[in-house]
Formats: structure tokens, C-alpha cells, sequence
């Protein structure tokens, strides 16, 4: 019986990531947050204040040490969604996914921290539903 290879994603240039364009990572991350930034400015929702992404990812840390976990991707629409009119809602979500960034990279050192924008909706999926 041969061995599957595991499948692995690679750091592209419009991607925010702690590891160098070019990087294989493993495709299914140790946690996954699925962020839609656009609803930040649409009805009633409201920002989700980063504090909390702590007490959301630490259950699924298999020590209590945040050293121990090594992915942590962010999966968000695409730049340009729900902008065709409101143009300056991309700059306003580009700097909430730059201070984002900044702050799981700051609060979990130790791991590969992810913020891809605009895959498709299957290629969320997969690591949405089977994060480690």
C-alpha cells in the first residue's frame, strides 16, 4: 500500500502569513476562523473584538501552552466582495485583517498564523470542517 502524500497549500503574495510566499503548509490547519469582514459594515453585526479569538482558540489547543499549536488560518471573502459600491470598505477591511494578523502573531508566537482572502467556497470547506 502506497502512502498519500498530505495535502498542503503554499503561501501566495496577496496572503498575510508568518511564513515566507512559497511555503508549503499543511492544508488542514490546527484551528481555522472563518472571518467575513464586509459584514462588519452591513445591518447589525458589529465587530467580534479580537480578546476573544484567545478563549475561542485555546480549547482547541491539546496542552495549555499556545506554544503547542502550529496553525492557525483565517479564511475570508474575497477583497472585493460587497464593495462594487462602497470602494472604501476595502481599505477599511485590509487594516482589520493587517491589526488581526498582528494580533494572533503577538498572542501565539510560536505558530503559522494564515489570513487568506478569496478562495472558493469548497476550498474553505475542507479546512473549516476538519480542523486538527
Amino acid at each position: 500500500i502506497q502512502s498519500q502524500k498530505p495535502l498542503t497549500t503554499t503561501v501566495i503574495a496577496h496572503d498575510l502569513s508568518s511564513s515566507p510566499v512559497g511555503t508549503s503548509l499543511p492544508f488542514i490547519p490546527d484551528v481555522a476562523i472563518h472571518y467575513r469582514c464586509s459584514d462588519n459594515f452591513v445591518g447589525h453585526y458589529g465587530f467580534l473584538p479580537f480578546k476573544h479569538f484567545i478563549s475561542l482558540i485555546q480549547p482547541s489547543l491539546p496542552t495549555t501552552t499556545s506554544s503547542s499549536l502550529h496553525t492557525i488560518y483565517v479564511l475570508a471573502e474575497n477583497r472585493h466582495r460587497k464593495t462594487s459600491s462602497r470602494k472604501h470598505l476595502v481599505a477599511k477591511c485590509d487594516s482589520i485583517f493587517d491589526k488581526m494578523f498582528t494580533f494572533l502573531t503577538t498572542h501565539f508566537p510560536h505558530s503559522t498564523v494564515l489570513i487568506r482572502r478569496g478562495d472558493d467556497l469548497y476550498q474553505d470547506m475542507a479546512p473549516l470542517a476538519q480542523k486538527k
